[in-house]
């Protein structure tokens, strides 16, 4: 019975999965496996409180545990009990209980505890004490204790740019939000280096880097709030969210909207080429008849095999399957949003959407041809870019002889536009 309510769980059936947990729990009072799975269930549920009464069972039966201590302070954070939260973690920073040592478990904890720490002093809009915090956790860096001990063991590191960094310069994309230490972590270069010293010490610093690049983004929006730049705070939390939508920065972002007045932003149109609504279309009904039937078929198969817990087959199975349910509900929300525009018919008196705009570059009088696409359909390898990138901002409006200025991070560049033409397909 606890299988089944696991496996209505897992595929988003919540409410049926705890029916058969309370029936499990009846049955058979004296055991804890139905507390842990209602556990699971009602925080799928955001049932915080039912939780926090299942968690207390729990510690009863088998005491407080470091896992049911955190995820007491999670619930307490998710119900919005800051000062609560507050109090407990300032007084283990202030004794010193928070101090990093070691690398597994006990960092973990002091990376855990610091940032929901922060994030509590933050959502009660102390901010100065919230930013220390972060500070705290990002010092010393990963990266200069990285670099110290491939100085102390004499290693010498030579890595090749990404394809990625390649196009970013292509694009002037700027990357200053990335970690100079990503290169290291990056599944070519460890697979090029196993078994050699940088790679063990790649593996040492990996969790720690992981929770740093996490801090670094978070205290970085939360600054361009505190100083009230506003662009770039929406930059940033826009791309924190993807990682972590944790209370404080969604409502954090709703006031970034307020202030830019963007408080309708999320239902915001995005152009779209008939091509591009048709590839989306095409891929939402590969996703919905074909490939998110075949994971739940694995699935099954996998359950099949006996326990779960060393059944890697399930477990991959199961993680495929939640991001094609993530991917799904990010196409049907595309696709409901999509201007659809006919590149075929736009006029070509000036660079707007959908035309191809050929350019001169003033340096070295070298021609570069690009479409002006949407965001969700740009791709500068097949020769389009997008109408928001700093080079299609500066792209628009712009007629036959003009000249087209881009700030990069390497400089300015100039452009003179030589041609415009429709595109040749709709």
């Amino acid at each position: 019975m606890l299988e089944w309510a696991t496996f209505l769980h897992e595929n988003g059936r919540d409410e049926a999965a705890l029916q058969l947990v309370e029936r499990a729990a009846t049955m058979n009072p004296s055991s804890i496996r139905p507390q842990f799975v209602r556990l699971q269930v009602l925080l799928s549920l955001s049932r915080y409180n039912d939780a926090m009464s299942t968690i207390e069972k729990i510690i009863g039966s088998i005491g407080e545990q470091e896992y049911l201590r955190r995820l007491k302070l999670d619930i307490a954070y998710n119900m919005g009990k800051f000062p609560e939260i507050i109090e407990l973690l300032q007084g283990e920073f202030a004794r010193g209980d928070l101090v990093q040592a070691g690398r597994g478990e006990e960092e973990n904890n002091f990376f855990w505890k610091g940032l929901i720490l922060a994030r509590a002093l933050w959502a009660e809009n102390k901010q100065e004490e919230a930013l220390r915090v972060y500070d705290v956790l990002l010092t010393p860096s990963v990266d200069s204790l990285f670099r110290e001990k491939i100085e102390a063991e004499k290693i010498t590191l030579s890595v090749s740019p990404s394809e990625d960094d390649f196009w970013n310069m292509v694009t002037f994309k700027n990357s200053e939000d990335s970690s100079p230490l990503a290169s290291y972590f990056e599944p070519a270069f460890v697979a090029g280096n196993v078994g050699e010293s940088v790679d063990r010490i790649a593996s040492d610093f990996y969790g720690a880097y992981r929770w740093q690049e996490l801090i670094k983004k978070e205290r970085a929006a939360r600054d361009a709030i505190r100083t009230r730049d506003y662009y770039q705070a929406e930059k940033k939390y826009l791309a924190l969210l993807k990682e972590t939508k944790s209370p404080e920065n969604i409502l954090d972002l709703a006031f970034v909207y307020d202030k830019l007045g963007l408080e309708r932003e999320m239902v915001q149109r995005i152009p779209m080429s008939k091509a591009g609504i048709a590839k989306l279309k095409a891929e939402l009904q590969q996703l919905e008849r074909v490939e998110r039937s075949a994971v739940v078929k694995a699935i099954e198969v996998a359950r099949e095999h006996g326990d779960l817990k060393e059944n890697a087959e399930y477990h991959a199975a199961k993680e495929r399957l939640g991001h094609i349910e993530g991917r799904i509900l990010e196409l049907k929300d595309k696709i409901n949003r999509a201007e659809v525009i006919d590149c075929a018919k736009v006029p070509c008196d000036k660079a707007v959407f959908g035309t191809v705009v050929t350019l001169l570059d003033m340096e070295n009088d070298e021609e570069l041809a690009y479409q002006l696409l949407g965001p969700e359909e740009a791709d500068v390898k097949q020769g389009s870019i997008s109408v928001l990138s700093p080079l299609g901002r500066s792209m628009l409006g712009k007629e036959v002889g003009e000249e087209v200025v881009v700030q990069t991070p390497g400089g300015t560049r100039e452009f003179e536009v030589i041609s415009i033409s429709p595109s040749t397909f709709s």
